[in-house]
């Protein structure tokens, strides 16, 4: 006896014989798993191999800039506190006043001062006017003191030196500030204290308790507010209550409509939300039980754990109504007993159809899914376990977690929702209640759209496999196509629709004080994050030859006029080499009179000296005045004084080695505005002007870097699929020999699902998705989805052909039976996942399209692309010694 095929009538023996008893051992175990839900633990593994990130050009220089210009000092956080005072002067008296207060409060709590760093641990407008006028190692009292005792002038003056540097202003005060004024319209202070912990996102964050106590302070004033955590909350509860119900009703109103439809019977719908909600049990509670953080699982899972739950349910009741009805019957090469009952079967009055007992309709039903349940547990868990060598931890973890949410749905399919299908119609029924109901697409205007695919096949099957094959080649060229992007960010404003409906469906979350504030920071500030503020270009090569320098400037004029860099007045304050020869040459004449001999010595560098002449009027004035140095060599005498002069600041942004230096940096400050994607765009297009000459140019920042490792884990996974594929293919090839000694129905079966991913990549090329690492993933998981509606179709097929029927008969009744179940499980699950284009964020959406598409498209190609396949395997195979011709003429069972 064949294996599945053997614990199929073993299990199904005891679900149709003792039903109470299954469901009463089912709903203990679902108790215990309730238990293993409240253990389960909802971090993120968000660990990723960082030979990912080290392996791209990117990361390279990454490694490279941290070895040579940043010091190996421990993690610290910042926290910010911002001041926007309703008279419109955050550098008022009263503002800095105010301001110093705040630290005050703050500071006499035990909670943040021991978990300050040591040294000037708080920084910001306040604390430096008032080491201005109080010195620089005054208390903040004295400082509070000073600043409400000077005079105006003494105070003005104090504010407007403190700032007159764009840099220094830039970090504390908006864009609209003008260095070396007394006016901002509010103000930045910031906390830096001890690492406690990090954000997914790899942000440094200090001890929640310190943040509570900023964020709790700052409530009790209306001009100051902060971005940490507890500020979040408001916002995110917002979302929440946003999402729930923007999404929530019109799915369950689509999903309702569907199911009623497709059921057409209250009593099955209930059956199928039963079966549905305990498989999201199962799915949570294993997870809880084995210790296996659910993290990113805990959002993707469910969704997928309830896409196959529908659709294992829609199989379990309408194979079971085509029991009832008679329309399929039972395997001609039975060799053990069915369950007996005194209504076993009997002619259903006046319907010319045979009415089979509850329990033996049951008994064959469940038998017969079973198989192709347990044949998609396990492709699927092949599938998703080659996620395995991914680098990304959650996307490791995800593959073992849907591969134990996939057989716990397979259970509770098999035991629990049969045996108590079983025991309610068998009550029913004996209080005269009938229920015998037609399956889906067996009946009706459904019949001839679920069969033109057999009506394909039998016309030219071999036309339709060649026009799959090159769609799917079409597909892959769109995979070509696709814009490659390392992330998808995008948050709601006042523009979208979803803004304008009525409450509570309407989006309200960007009305949040802390949206609003979140938007103003972004709009006005750097980033405090030190990751975030600057992009670092690292140019490597021969760093003391002027044409380098001019290559620098060009590339500082391009800064200058991009869209992504943070002005501050009107001006992008960065920092380079050529910055500090400009300051250099202004504050100091014999630094000017050295820039004036390299100059006279270099012609290329005398021509750079005469554009910055140009642009810079101090530096001009400077120039103008300075008696050339005599100097001999290269600029490395030049650097050698800037080191002289500011070991930090060279430090910056020039490498000084024993044989000279090696590389040098332009330090550029980005608009927090600016996209990651838009911002990794631009700043390689600002280093392309700076290559050439022997010289490389690498922008360094979050954005890049990101972007090359996650391109790079974007392709992968779809190596990973590469993988999953052959893996599916060899294993259910494997399975169908064992059951059937059939090796290529396994790779029948697999191969049109290559049709659906490039079908998917062409969706997402029409509907401008782009690929990233997470539309990698999912369009990486529709390998679940299209093998489950098609072993479906191949495992009937392969029971009708037993049946003894002809291939196209055989079709006829698999399309018609298995794919009226495939059509609601589309249909109810596409309605669940349609609903996430609702949502606001392009996240979502992306999620949503491409769910969808792949649900679809493996439903469309099931049913219309696979019978062709199927077709040819059955003439070519052990089933194919068949003539054609009494093949098309074969009558095709009757099914009313």
């Amino acid at each position: 006896m064949r294996l599945f095929e053997a614990v199929a009538r073993r299990v199904s023996t005891v679900v149709t014989g003792r039903p109470l008893l299954v469901i009463v051992v089912m709903l203990l175990l679902t108790g215990g798993m309730v238990v293993g839900m409240t253990q389960v633990d909802m971090e993120n593994q968000t660990d990723i191999d960082t030979g990912v990130f080290e392996q791209t050009e990117v990361g390279q220089a990454l490694s490279y800039t941290e070895d040579s210009y940043l010091d190996d000092e421990e993690s610290t956080a910042v926290s910010s506190v911002y001041l926007r005072p309703e008279n419109g002067n955050a550098l008022s008296r009263s503002s800095l006043v105010a301001a110093l207060e705040y630290q005050e409060t703050v500071l006499g709590s035990e909670t943040v001062t021991s978990e300050l760093i040591d040294g000037q641990a708080v920084t910001g407008p306040p604390n430096a006017v008032g080491r201005q006028l109080a010195g620089e190692d005054a208390t903040l009292t004295e400082q509070r003191t000073a600043i409400e005792t000077a005079s105006n002038e003494a105070f003005t003056a104090a504010v407007r030196a403190v700032y007159a540097d764009p840099d220094r202003a830039g970090r504390y005060l908006p864009r609209s500030y003008e260095p070396g004024t007394a006016t901002a319209e509010s103000l930045r202070m910031t906390f830096e204290f001890e690492q406690a912990t990090v954000t997914q996102q790899q942000e440094p964050l200090p001890a929640a308790a310190a943040q509570q106590v900023l964020f709790e302070t700052a409530q009790n004033s209306e001009t100051t507010f902060t971005m940490g955590t507890f500020a979040q909350e408001s916002f995110e509860s917002a979302q929440i209550t946003d999402v729930f119900w923007l999404l929530v009703p019109p799915a369950l109103l689509l999903v309702l409509g569907v199911l009623a439809v497709a059921y057409r019977d209250l009593v099955d719908i209930l059956l199928g939300f039963v079966g549905v909600s305990v498989s999201l049990v199962w799915f949570f509670g294993i997870l809880g039980w084995l210790g296996i953080p659910a993290g990113f699982a805990s959002i993707v899972g469910p969704i997928l754990i309830l896409a196959l739950s529908i659709d294992f349910g829609l199989h379990v009741f309408m194979r079971y109504r085509e029991q009832r009805d008679g329309t399929s019957a039972p395997s001609s090469n039975e060799d053990e007993e069915e369950p007996t009952e005194n209504s076993a079967e009997h002619e259903a009055g006046g319907e010319g159809a045979v009415d089979v007992g509850v329990q033996t309709a049951m008994y064959r039903s469940s038998r017969s899914v079973m198989i192709a349940f347990l044949l998609v547990a396990v492709t699927a868990g092949v599938g998703f376990m080659a996620n395995i060598t991914n680098p990304v931890g959650f996307i490791r973890a995800f593959g073992l977690v849907i591969t134990l949410g996939v057989l716990g749905a397979v259970v509770v399919f098999v035991t629990l929702v049969p045996a108590l299908k079983l025991s309610i119609d068998r009550l029913l029924e004996r209080r005269g209640i009938n229920r015998r109901k037609a399956a889906l697409g067996t009946t009706g205007r459904l019949r001839p759209l679920l069969s033109s695919g057999v009506s394909l096949a039998r016309r030219g099957a071999l036309v339709v496999v060649v026009l799959s094959v090159l769609a799917g080649g079409l597909g892959v060229l769109a995979y070509t196509d696709l814009d490659r992007q390392g992330f998808q960010q995008d948050l709601a404003d006042e523009d979208s629709w979803q803004t304008k409906l009525p409450e509570p469906l309407g989006w309200s979350a960007h009305e949040t004080d802390y949206r609003q504030n979140l938007d103003y920071v972004r709009a006005n500030y750097q980033s405090d994050d030190e990751r975030e503020r600057a992009t670092a270009f690292l140019l490597r090569g021969n760093v003391t030859n002027a044409t380098a320098l001019q290559q620098l400037q060009a590339g500082t004029a391009a800064v200058r006029d991009s869209d992504v860099t943070f002005e501050q007045d009107g001006s992008v304050p960065v920092l380079s080499p050529l910055v500090l020869i400009r300051q250099g040459a202004v504050a100091n004449d014999a630094f000017a009179s050295l820039v004036a001999g390299v100059a006279e010595s270099d012609d290329e560098f005398a021509d750079l000296v005469a554009t910055l002449t140009d642009e810079h009027e101090p530096f001009a004035d400077a120039m103008e005045t300075a008696q050339p140095a005599p100097v001999e060599g290269d600029l490395t005498v030049l650097y050698d004084a800037l080191y002289d002069r500011a070991p930090d600041e060279a430090g910056d942004v020039l490498e000084r080695t024993d044989g000279g230096y090696r590389s040098m940096r332009l330090l550029v400050p980005i608009d927090q505005e600016t996209g990651i994607n838009e911002r990794g765009d631009e700043v390689h297009a600002i280093a392309d002007v700076m290559e050439g000459n022997g010289l490389s140019a690498v922008p360094v920042d979050f954005a890049t870097v990101s972007n090359a490792g996650l391109g790079e884990i974007a392709d992968s996974i779809l190596w990973t699929m590469l993988l999953a594929f052959g893996g599916v293919a060899v294993v259910l090839a494997g399975m169908y020999w064992v059951e059937r000694r059939q090796l290529l129905l396994g790779v029948v079966t697999v191969i049109p699902i290559v049709l659906v991913v490039g079908l998917v990549f062409a969706g997402m090329y029409l509907f401008g998705v782009p690929l990233t690492f997470i539309t990698a993933f999912l369009v990486s998981i529709t390998i679940g989805l299209g093998i489950d509606y098609n072993i479906h179709i191949s495992n009937r097929f392969a029971q009708e052909l037993d049946r003894g029927q002809e291939p196209v008969a055989a079709l006829e009744t698999t399309v018609r039976g298995t794919g009226g179940a495939l059509l609601g499980s589309v249909l109810t699950s596409g309605a669940v996942f349609a609903t996430l284009l609702l949502h606001p964020s392009v996240v979502f959406q992306s999620f949503g399209l491409i769910v969808v598409l792949a649900l679809v498209l493996s439903f469309v190609v099931s049913v219309l692309v696979l019978p062709s396949f199927l077709l040819l395997w059955a003439r070519l195979g052990s089933h194919g010694a068949v003539d054609k011709e009494a093949e098309n003429q074969a009558t095709v069972p009757t099914q009313d």
